[in-house]
């Protein structure tokens, strides 16, 4: 379902698995199904996850949001392949369509964790699942779309056995 293209610039012993990733994937995908079948067809995507230092995170923030700072996850969505026009020779040239890259900050991360009191993996999952939602066109500028976004997180979040992230109690940490 999903090819994988991970990069690890900053290790760390708590970074996720490549399996923990793809089973975490793979319930968003599931959940974006049941959401609008149409839209979110069960199809295979390549992704790219990297794993960062607060340096680079901080240049890409700033470079693509204009934030000197680093941030937890980056999402850059691809195009539309089936939009693009592209020959279907080409198309079969480049393989699996790539939905897109997230670029993950480990030190953010782990400060992030240790200060709400969560998990490491609880908190990999919830962003690798919030930026792929953020490749899929969601977002939570809006207080409209945040609902959205924010519920179907939850939905997603719940269903691999973790504590809701936007729950009261959670957020009161």
């Amino acid at each position: 379902m999903f090819e994988l293209d991970i990069q690890v610039v900053q290790d760390d012993p708590q970074l996720p698995t490549e399996a923990q990733c793809l089973s975490w994937l793979a319930a968003a995908q599931a959940e974006l199904i049941a959401y609008d079948a149409d839209e979110f067809s069960d199809q295979n995507y390549a992704i790219t996850l990297r794993f960062v230092d607060a340096l680079e995170s901080q240049q890409l923030n700033e470079t693509y949001r204009g934030i000197n700072k680093p941030t937890n996850v980056l999402s850059f969505p691809v195009d539309d392949w089936d939009e693009a026009g592209l020959p279907a020779e080409l198309l079969a040239e480049l393989g699996t369509p790539h939905v897109g890259d997230l670029v993950f900050c480990v030190p953010v991360m782990s400060a992030e964790a240790q200060e709400m009191a969560i998990s490491p993996e609880a908190h990999w999952a919830h962003l690798l699942v919030h930026g792929y939602l953020h490749l899929h066109g969601f977002d939570h500028l809006k207080d409209d779309e945040a609902a959205l976004m924010e519920g179907l997180e939850s939905k997603i979040m719940c269903q691999l056995g973790f504590a809701d992230p936007y729950s009261e109690a959670e957020l009161a940490d």
